[in-house]
């Protein structure tokens, strides 16, 4: 496209985009006392949990992790209703999103959409001049 414009620069910048819901139960203060409340877990008939090792919340019991916040929700009602008190906690990652400034060369502007692949997370944002 350079050769097609006025002026172009190309930057990124970071953004948060949100991968899912993660449903827990907050940390015991303790190993043993995970492992208790994993058996009662068991006990319940509930068999699809895994107590953290490592990481900020070491000793939490993870109940699942859910890309839908109303199924993170549904899980969350179901593991309530077996007499727990989980969390619902929203998983973010700071991604690049990648920009493309140009000015129009105004005697014969070019639609840029015809030279660059199809793809759906492509936008197009008037700015002020650069």
């Amino acid at each position: 496209m350079t050769p097609l414009v006025a002026r172009i620069q190309f930057r990124e910048q970071r953004t948060t985009e949100v991968r899912g819901y993660w449903v827990y139960l907050p940390a015991p203060p303790s190993r043993e006392k995970a492992l208790a409340i994993a058996r009662q877990l068991s006990s319940k008939g509930l068999s699809d949990y895994y107590i953290v090792t490592v990481g900020e919340q070491p000793n939490a019991i993870s109940l699942g992790l859910f890309r839908d916040q109303g199924n993170a929700e549904k899980r969350k009602a179901e593991v309530q209703a077996l007499g727990f008190e989980p969390q619902v906690t929203q998983r973010s990652d700071e991604v690049p999103a990648y920009w493309i400034d140009f000015a129009q060369n105004g005697r014969d502007p070019t639609d840029w959409r015809t030279r660059l692949p199809a793809n759906a997370e492509l936008q197009q944002k008037a700015i002020e001049c650069f």
